[in-house]
C-alpha cells in the first residue's frame, strides 16, 4: 500500500503583517479569481498569471506570475480578501505546488508541494485546506491537507472517486464524481447521508449554499449545447441553451457568492476565433448570457469566493 503524501512546506515568511500595514486599502469588490494569460503578459519566466476581478470581469488585476515550468490548476481568494491560494503543477517533475500569495505585491507567504500522483486540486471555502484526489490500495479517494503544510486527512472511503473531476465542498457536504462519471455527495468528514444525483459528468460546480449543481450538456441527437442545473433538494431541472453554439464549455464553472451568476470557461471557434479560451457569464435569474471583455485571451481556471457578501 502506497501511503498518501504529507504536504511539505518549502518556504514561509513572517512579513505578512508588515506587507498589509504598508498596502493600500483593499478593493473587496473583486471576488473572482482567474488563472490565464495574455499576449501582453507572457515572458520567458512565466506563461500564466493569477488575476482578481469584479463580477463583471472587467479590468482584472494581475497579482502573481506562475513560473513558466508550471501550469495553473486552481485558485481561491481567502475570505479576508488579503491573500489568494494557488495550485499549479510542474510539467517536468509532475509535483503539485500550493502557494499562498499576498494580493498586494504578490509576495509568496507560504509554498508547499504535493506528491506527483495528487490530482484535481481544489480548496476549501476558507482557503486553509487544499483538497485533492490520490491513489491508494482501494483505488482513488479524496484527501485534504493544510495549505501551510502538514499531515493529510482522508475524506472518502472505498476508492470509488474519479481522478477526472475536482471535488467541491459546499454547505458542509463533499461533492465528487465517481469512476463511472456519476455525481455523488456525502456529509463532509462524517460520510453520512450519501446521495447519488442523476448527473453523469466530469465537469460541474455547486452553488455556495449547496442548493444547485450546474454542468454543461450537449444533446446527442441535435448537438445543441447548454448549461443544465439540478436543484439538490427538490430535483427540479433548469436548462440554459447557449446563445453561441460555436463555443464549447470546458474546464471550470463557478457560481458567485450571491448565486446570481454562473461563470464558465469556453473554447471559441468559427467566426469568433480558434483555439482561444475565454470567459462567459450566465445570469441565473434571467437566463441571459454575456461575454465579458477581460483582456485575457487564454483562461485556464477561475473560481469565485465570498469576499464580499453582497456579491
Amino acid at each position: 500500500m502506497k501511503p498518501f503524501p504529507r504536504i511539505t512546506a518549502i518556504a514561509t515568511t513572517a512579513l505578512m503583517s508588515v506587507a498589509f500595514a504598508q498596502a493600500p486599502s483593499l478593493n473587496i469588490s473583486k471576488s473572482v479569481v482567474i488563472i490565464g494569460s495574455s499576449p501582453a503578459n507572457v515572458s520567458a519566466t512565466y506563461n500564466e498569471s493569477v488575476y482578481i476581478a469584479n463580477l463583471s470581469l472587467t479590468n482584472p488585476e494581475d497579482v502573481f506570475n506562475i513560473p513558466s515550468s508550471e501550469v495553473g490548476l486552481n485558485a481561491s481568494l481567502a475570505p479576508d480578501g488579503r491573500t489568494v491560494v494557488v495550485a499549479s503543477s510542474d510539467v517536468n517533475t509532475q509535483l503539485s505546488h500550493v502557494r499562498r500569495i499576498s494580493i498586494n505585491g504578490g509576495a509568496v507567504l507560504s509554498h508547499t508541494t504535493l506528491d506527483a500522483n495528487a490530482s484535481d486540486l481544489g480548496f476549501t471555502n476558507d482557503s486553509r485546506w487544499v483538497t485533492y484526489v490520490f491513489p491508494n490500495s482501494s483505488g482513488t479517494d479524496i484527501y485534504m491537507a493544510p495549505v501551510s503544510g502538514g499531515a493529510s486527512q482522508r475524506l472518502t472511503l472505498g476508492g470509488n472517486v474519479s481522478d477526472l473531476a475536482t471535488p467541491i465542498i459546499a454547505d458542509n457536504r463533499l461533492y465528487y464524481t465517481d469512476v463511472n462519471g456519476v455525481v455523488r455527495s456525502e456529509e463532509f468528514l462524517t460520510h453520512r447521508r450519501p446521495r447519488v444525483f442523476p448527473i453523469n459528468t466530469f465537469t460541474f460546480t455547486v452553488s455556495p449554499s449547496g442548493d444547485t449543481i450546474f454542468y454543461p450538456v450537449s444533446d446527442p441527437v441535435t448537438g445543441i449545447k447548454a448549461i443544465d442545473s439540478l436543484d439538490t433538494y427538490n430535483g427540479f431541472h433548469d436548462h440554459f441553451v447557449l446563445d453561441d453554439q460555436a463555443i464549447i464549455p470546458n474546464y471550470s464553472l463557478a457560481v458567485s457568492q450571491n448565486e446570481h451568476f454562473l461563470y464558465f470557461t469556453k473554447a471559441k471557434h468559427g467566426p469568433h476565433g480558434t483555439g482561444t479560451r475565454v470567459a462567459e457569464r450566465l445570469n441565473i435569474d434571467t437566463g441571459a448570457f454575456s461575454y465579458p471583455t477581460t483582456g485575457i485571451t487564454q483562461i485556464g481556471e477561475f473560481i469565485t469566493t465570498g469576499v464580499n457578501p453582497n456579491q
